[in-house]
């Protein structure tokens, strides 16, 4: 979606910052940017910046560290990916130095572990469809969810906002949240294609 609201405000002339967070999702919008024709630059650190794009994605950590090499009023559009870290340092300080550039924000998770809220950047929330909408509607297969109680998450470390997976994968190893993969297939899928998600390779191999 970010991808051709992009798309459609450089074609009116406008500048557009996309930031990101990790190298993966740098490469995954400039992967959908690309698929719609869109030439546009990367600020990254395996990159040499070239601003002669319309359409930027940047990672905010460099992005932040040359914010002293950009005018504040380069962009006229900043579309911040996982908007919930806005309020952090490094994100709060590149919001603030272009504060001049609309600010579209998007997110799945737009309630914060801390509680703050995210009114300081963004004046409405658009909310898109529930997972029932989307079954009632038939974009969505109806799904029947069977899971244990969730292990818990007291102490487990995060990196940039996000949960160590390496940890997670060793805490959904262990009991009751592993569980026994093969019985529990038999009994509710046997003979029946089935995917397991897995948060790292350990995990992995251990299911």
């Amino acid at each position: 979606v970010f991808s051709h609201i992009a798309e459609q405000a450089a074609a009116k002339g406008s500048r557009i910052c996309i930031l990101v967070h990790r190298q993966e999702l740098l490469r995954q919008a400039s992967a959908s940017l690309y698929s719609l024709g869109v030439r546009h630059g990367l600020i990254s650190p395996r990159h040499r910046m070239d601003l002669s794009a319309h359409v930027q994605v940047a990672s905010v950590q460099t992005l932040a560290r040359r914010l002293h090499k950009l005018p504040a009023g380069l962009f006229q559009l900043l579309v911040v990916d996982e908007a919930h870290h806005s309020n952090a340092g490094t994100w709060a300080k590149v919001l603030d130095h272009f504060a001049s550039a609309r600010a579209l924000g998007v997110t799945a998770t737009p309630c914060r572990t801390d509680g703050r809220g995210l009114g300081e950047w963004y004046s409405a929330m658009v909310q898109g469809p529930t997972a029932a909408e989307l079954t009632a509607s038939a974009h969505l297969a109806p799904a029947r969810v069977l899971a244990p109680p969730g292990p818990s998450l007291v102490g487990l470390r995060k990196r940039m906002g996000d949960y160590d997976l390496n940890q997670a994968g060793q805490i959904l190893q262990a009991g009751q949240a592993m569980g026994d993969c093969l019985a529990h297939y038999r009994r509710y899928l046997d003979g029946q294609t089935a995917i397991a998600f897995c948060c790292s390779v350990a995990h992995a191999e251990a299911v």
